[in-house]
């Protein structure tokens, strides 16, 4: 399984239900990569996006860079 690590601090609720509306779920990531033993990806844009999947319980749709 792969971690999905997001370092966004700040989310805009209003960009957030704006995502929503127009159902715009993707979310660009780096490539996966491994460290310790597990694998992981950082998101590079999108955060807003993935804010708005995870509350409309939608898988995004990832786009790797």
């Amino acid at each position: 399984m792969t971690m999905t690590i997001s370092g966004q601090r700040y989310i805009d609720d209003a960009i957030v239900a704006a995502k929503r509306v127009d159902q715009d779920y993707t979310v660009t990531v780096s490539p996966e990569f491994g460290y310790d033993g597990q694998s992981f990806r950082v998101v590079l844009d999108g955060h807003h996006s993935l804010a708005a999947a995870k509350l409309d319980g939608v898988v995004p749709e990832y786009v790797t860079a």
